[in-house]
């Protein structure tokens, strides 16, 4: 059984505990098999109120960019991984505050237009950012939290 599979089940969509929008950094560890990403995942998935683990959409087309073209059980753990949590799609106050972000921090920070969408999408949920990258999230109004 893949490490994947040990999730399933344990990180229930739409449930009403504490909401956490996970960066892509997170989820790529977890599917590369890195111990402390997977620990960090059964830890929040045995909570007792089971957490509610989101993503944007915009993690979704990093994650699929990121495959090789021969890595179809790569794309299958993906998949899988991703059908346990729901995807925040980018709606026009997303991208608004993504846009601002980009504006305010491109030039001192380096920002890019998908992590600004990403640091939008926790903003607008008020969800905590899990992520391993702060340097890629000034914003003093982002909650971030580092899973390990």
């Amino acid at each position: 059984m893949s490490k994947t599979e040990d999730l399933a089940g344990k990180m229930n969509r739409g449930s009403a505990g504490p909401r956490y929008l996970i960066d892509t950094c997170v989820i790529v560890d977890h599917l590369r098999g890195y111990t402390d990403a997977g620990e960090w995942f059964k830890r929040i998935a045995n909570q007792t109120e089971t957490p509610q683990l989101v993503c944007s959409v915009i993690t979704v087309a990093e994650l699929f960019s990121g495959l090789s073209q021969e890595a179809s059980k790569s794309e299958e753990a993906v998949v899988k991984l991703l059908s346990q949590m729901d995807v925040i799609p980018v709606c026009e106050n997303i991208a608004r505050s993504a846009g601002m972000y980009v504006q305010k921090w491109r030039a001192s920070h380096g920002v890019g237009l998908a992590d600004a969408l990403i640091a939008a999408t926790a903003y607008c949920l008020g969800a905590p950012l899990v992520t391993r990258d702060l340097r890629h999230y000034p914003m003093p109004e982002i909650k971030t939290y580092v899973p390990y």
